[in-house]
C-alpha cells in the first residue's frame, strides 16, 4: 500500500509519500483528501500542493495512473478547483467521493467523529458525481463510490457521470456475491432502457 500524506503546519504544506518503493507495482495510486484534515486545510485545492503530490507519487518514467479522491463535504468552489488542477495536470480520473462528517438524516446521535460510509452517503456521493462531471467537461472518468449495494444504485452513479463504481460497505454485508449481481442487474437495466452499453448511459442524467 502506498500512502501519500499531506500536512500543513504554520502554513507550510509538506508533502510525503510513505513506501514509495511500491508504487511501480500499484495498478494506480489515489490521492485521498481523508477527510477531516484536508477539508480543513483545503490542500488539495492548491495546485501547487497537488503538482508536489504528483511528482512525489511519480518519481519514474514509468508512473501508474494517478488519481484524486473526493469528500462530498467539499466547498463547490474548491471542487471546481481541484476539477481544473486534476484536468490541467493530466491526471487519470477523479474517485468520487470518499466519506462523508456529516450526520444529516441519521437517526442515532454519536459524539464520535470520523467519516461515514454506506446507504446514507449514497445521495451526498451522487450529487458530488454530478458536480465533478459538470466541472471537467467529460475531460476526465468519474469512479463513482458511496452506497453502492444494488445495480440501481450503480446505474445511479452512472447516470450522474460515474465510468466506474466502487464498492466498500456493501460488500461487507452482502459480500463479493454482490458483483455478480450488480453486473446482471445492470444489464437488465440498460436493456429496459434501450441502451447498448454503460458508456451510453454514463451523464445521461447529469
Amino acid at each position: 500500500v502506498t500512502l501519500i500524506t499531506v500536512q500543513n503546519t504554520r502554513g507550510v504544506t509538506r508533502v510525503e509519500v510513505l513506501a514509495p518503493d511500491l508504487i511501480l507495482e500499484q495498478i494506480h495510486a489515489v490521492i485521498s483528501d481523508i477527510p477531516p484534515h484536508a477539508a480543513k486545510i483545503g490542500a488539495l485545492g492548491n495546485r501547487a500542493v497537488v503538482e508536489a503530490i504528483a511528482s512525489v507519487a511519480m518519481p519514474t518514467n514509468h508512473r501508474p495512473p494517478i488519481l484524486i479522491k473526493l469528500a462530498p463535504d467539499l466547498a463547490a468552489s474548491m471542487v471546481a478547483a481541484i476539477c481544473e488542477t486534476a484536468s490541467a495536470l493530466g491526471l487519470a480520473g477523479i474517485v468520487a467521493g470518499n466519506t462523508t462528517l456529516s450526520r444529516e438524516g441519521i437517526p442515532v446521535a454519536a459524539a464520535m467523529e470520523g467519516g461515514l460510509s454506506g446507504q446514507p452517503l449514497k445521495m451526498r456521493a451522487r450529487a458530488l458525481i454530478r458536480e465533478i462531471y459538470h466541472c471537467t467537461e467529460r475531460r476526465l472518468p468519474i469512479i463513482g463510490v458511496g452506497g453502492i449495494a444494488s445495480a440501481e444504485d450503480a446505474y445511479g452513479h452512472i447516470k450522474a457521470g460515474a465510468s466506474l463504481v466502487e464498492l466498500y460497505t456493501g460488500m461487507v454485508y452482502q459480500g463479493p456475491g454482490l458483483v455478480r449481481a450488480i453486473k446482471a442487474g445492470l444489464l437488465r437495466l440498460l436493456r429496459r432502457d434501450g441502451r447498448r452499453s454503460i458508456s451510453e448511459a454514463v451523464g445521461c442524467e447529469a
